[in-house]
């Protein structure tokens, strides 16, 4: 009896420890290709059909984002096993986040809708498992082609940071709604968008600094409103302080707030530099 106890339990542990050697190789193939790293040529395409990917059929990546995962593999693991079984999907392990590649469904009808409806089932199934866990779901743009995992990967990864930049800890959010931020996302470690952020902003962030001043806030909230009556009512301040706090920005940066182009620049700064400190939190 003990030995049969003995060859289940051995048996039950090679199983664990194949499928985590799948799950670490598969991870490791799909980082590889969308870090750039891998180039996506037959032989490629021969090891993504054995994982059920076709190239020629739409396909879509919801990324998976908490701060539970963060240095928490197990975790990770566990979650993955949980959408192992997802019809449609190859789920991976993308260091401190993951992955779900989806071609499921009526290929004809890929929409946002359909995409959106699949995002909010994933979710569900998670919460079933762990209904305390925060999760930051980004969904990519529809993509098909040789091309498509890398472009669905950094699509889905630009709606979490865009998330995270709102301050968002939890929530389904879709590629398409960023605006602006889909420029911006692709700009971040660009020479040129260091050096921009640094010529309109960043006086104003080494004062904040130095001072332990929340100017930088307070620039953001005021070009996010259309008059400072609004802009102190959302910051809990008296009028008189956001005009005070508004001469300051103005004189430390040395320009007009009631300019429009300026107002534009700034706030694409602004923007530049919040999703920056999202990218180094989250690395």
């Amino acid at each position: 009896m003990g030995t049969l106890h003995d060859i289940t339990v051995q048996r039950k542990t090679e199983k664990m420890l194949h499928l985590a050697y799948e799950l670490r190789r598969r991870s490791d193939f799909l980082n590889d290709i969308v870090m750039g790293t891998t180039s996506v040529d037959e032989r490629i395409k021969d090891y993504m059909h054995t994982l059920g990917l076709d190239f020629s059929r739409p396909l879509i990546c919801c990324l998976l984002v908490s701060k539970d995962f963060i240095g928490r593999e197990k975790e990770q693991n566990n979650i993955i096993e949980v959408l192992g079984n997802e019809k449609g999907c190859i789920v991976w392990n993308c260091r401190n986040d993951i992955g779900v590649l989806y071609q499921g469904g009526n290929a004809e009808h890929a929409t946002v809708e359909s995409s959106m409806m699949f995002a909010h089932a994933l979710l569900e199934k998670i919460y079933q498992y762990d209904s305390q866990l925060k999760l930051v779901l980004g969904i990519s743009n529809v993509q098909t082609g040789l091309n498509s995992v890398r472009k669905t990967y950094w699509q889905g990864w630009s709606a979490t940071v865009a998330a995270q930049c709102q301050g968002k800890e939890d929530g389904i959010f879709h590629y398409k709604d960023l605006g602006i931020l889909q420029l911006l996302v692709k700009n971040i470690g660009n020479e040129g968008a260091k050096e921009f952020v640094k010529e309109q902003i960043g006086t104003l962030i080494r004062y904040d600094e130095e001072k332990g001043t929340n100017l930088v806030t307070t620039l953001e909230e005021i070009l996010q409103h259309s008059n400072l009556k609004k802009t102190a009512e959302k910051m809990f301040l008296h009028p008189k302080t956001v005009v005070f706090r508004k001469q300051r920005i103005e004189k430390i940066l040395g320009v007009s707030l009631d300019s429009f182009e300026t107002r534009l620049a700034l706030g694409v700064a602004l923007k530049l530099h919040l999703v920056n400190q999202v990218i180094k939190v989250h690395n």
